[in-house]
């Protein structure tokens, strides 16, 4: 990491958690995504539904328990 960037990075640690929130969602909307504009577009959906309160977030015991549920057929 270059001292320009350390200078940044500290910069930004020292803001309040909502202001470096806002500011990781800047800047990976202005890094070149790999994604295919579909999964963009799923990713976006499930946001949305977080923020409107439609989603909830699950643990990650909830998660790979379905995840082997639907791959493995067990828990």
């Amino acid at each position: 990491m270059t001292a320009e960037a350390e200078i940044v990075r500290d910069a930004a640690m020292a803001l309040s958690g909502e202001d470096r929130d806002e500011l990781i969602v800047a800047l990976l909307a202005a890094k070149p995504s790999e994604l295919s504009p579909e999964w963009l577009a799923e990713i976006n959906r499930r946001s949305d539904g977080f923020e409107r309160g439609q989603r909830s977030p699950k643990s990650w015991d909830e998660v790979r328990s379905s995840a082997r549920r639907e791959v493995l057929g067990r828990d």
